[in-house]
């Protein structure tokens, strides 16, 4: 549902703006050539996280930490700049190539609590683990058709974000026994840059001269990944994200679109 009120909003956007405008001379102008721009729009990031159970021990009795699953929703604004170029086959068929870089910075966290028992009683279990996606690069292949001062367009290649994870625990004493548990705790933190597939469309048209703008929808899935949880355990992740984005475009060059 949000994703389908972010993609009606950022068309209703386009058309708007694109109607408001009065029509070009020249309709049928040529949406050869390279070009640069920027852009702004919502990201909405999706994380399902699972762990096997882990041993602990306190006061030299085991203890075991149960098994968790969870899903992360980071989202929020982005923005960025974008480039490529773009080749008319035949009368109104496009092929191009373009790279994009968005900057943004969303999190989301979970938190779980547990009791455990151990040789020595009972201890409470905090575990808190969060999600932080920062910005995103796409390198991507165009396909699309033209249809007077519009492009409808479907794009896809290869897909960057930079990810941190982070996972805590700590346990403290709770039911008393002959020997007092031992709080036990442990940090966890992995930064990596990830590598995945991109694939998605958009609309744009021209405006005003060498200029243009359009609507864009990206889905990129960046696979399960190996994050550290516990005490040295390893847990696993998997990251997708959805992003829609209004963008403006600069022709550079000789014509009028973009």
């Amino acid at each position: 549902m949000k994703k389908t009120v972010l993609t009606g909003v950022a068309a209703l956007t386009l058309f708007d703006i694109a109607g408001a405008q009065p029509a070009l001379a020249d309709p049928a102008a040529s949406w050869d050539g390279k070009y640069a721009g920027v852009h702004v729009g919502l990201r909405e990031g999706d994380a399902d996280f699972r762990s096997s159970p882990f041993a602990i021990s306190q006061g030299g009795n085991p203890a075991t930490v149960p098994a968790r699953t969870g899903a992360f929703d980071p989202g929020g604004i982005i923005g960025g700049v974008q480039g490529g170029i773009n080749r008319l086959v035949g009368r109104n068929r496009l092929i191009g190539v373009e790279g994009d870089f968005s900057f943004g910075s969303h999190s989301d966290s979970l938190t779980a609590s547990n009791s455990v028992v151990n040789g020595d009683g009972t201890s409470f279990i905090v575990q808190n683990a969060s999600l932080e996606l920062g910005w995103q690069a796409t390198l991507r292949g165009r396909v699309g058709v033209t249809q007077g001062p519009w492009l409808f367009f479907a794009t896809g290649g290869i897909a960057f974000l930079d990810s941190e994870w982070r996972d805590t625990y700590t346990g403290t004493p709770g039911t008393p026994s002959p020997v007092t548990p031992v709080p036990a705790s442990a940090s966890n933190r992995d930064s990596e840059i990830l590598v995945g597939w991109v694939a998605g469309g958009g609309i744009a048209r021209q405006w005003r001269g060498n200029k243009s703008v359009r609507v864009d929808f990206l889905y990129e899935d960046f696979g399960d990944r190996n994050v550290p949880s516990g005490t040295g355990q390893t847990s696993r992740l998997d990251i997708s994200a959805f992003k829609v984005r209004f963008g403006l475009n600069f022709k550079l060059g000789p014509g009028r679109a973009n």
